[in-house]
């Protein structure tokens, strides 16, 4: 019948259930063609087993993942070619990786949006008439696949001609006056752009050469 006396304690142990968490912000929110953006993956703990695997990137690749102290990591975010897309994210699968006592993550951590435009503009060239004889013109209609800006006539080769009144009231749409040169007699002649010579709004400048569809000179 006799009591205990007091208390007894057991030895100590340590309690850790607490799962690591993630937060993903990307330096360059609009990336264009050539550019590349550093991607900052912060935790709340030091974890490990993270890598590229983890994660999901919509229209582009990441790379070089690298980290100081397990708790600050980066990469490089490198956009695909032929992207336009207004609203990307990354996306990191939380279950990846654990912290140090072995807690894996929970679900799936977003990052913020960001934009990819890495299209090149495009052009199309036609001209209102198949033959000028001396004394006429043409209308030049130039139609691009966007807004394009810093386009002027320099761009432009007329072989036994030029143009000229370059004008655009949307940036989509441009309109130019084509006058042959005198004593030419000519069946298949063409108007060439250097698509070098613009950019969309981007900063994407065009590619190649495009050619208008050919037209007779007699005068």
């Amino acid at each position: 019948g006799n009591a205990g006396v007091g208390s007894t304690q057991s030895d100590g142990f340590a309690i850790d259930t607490l799962r690591p968490t993630a937060s993903i912000t990307v330096s360059d929110t609009a990336l264009q063609a050539g550019e590349t953006a550093q991607v900052r993956i912060v935790f709340n703990e030091v974890v490990q087993g993270l890598d590229l695997s983890d994660f999901s990137v919509a229209n582009g690749v990441l790379s070089n993942l690298r980290t100081t102290d397990g708790i600050t990591w980066t990469a490089t975010l490198t956009p695909n070619a032929g992207v336009q897309a207004g609203a990307n994210q990354i996306s990191l699968n939380n279950a990846g990786y654990t912290d140090l006592a072995g807690n894996a993550g929970v679900g799936s951590t977003q990052s913020e949006g960001f934009a990819i435009d890495t299209r090149p503009p495009t052009a199309t060239i036609t001209v209102d008439a198949i033959e000028l004889l001396a004394g006429q013109t043409a209308r030049v209609t130039i139609v691009f696949s966007e807004v394009v800006r810093g386009l002027d006539l320099a761009d432009f080769i007329v072989a036994n001609g030029t143009l000229s009144d370059l004008r655009t009231v949307d940036g989509i749409i441009w309109t130019a006056t084509l006058t042959p040169a005198d004593g030419v007699q000519a069946a298949a002649e063409s108007i060439r752009l250097n698509n070098a010579g613009y950019t969309d709004l981007a900063g994407n400048t065009g590619v190649g050469e495009t050619g208008s569809e050919s037209f007779a000179i007699a005068t």
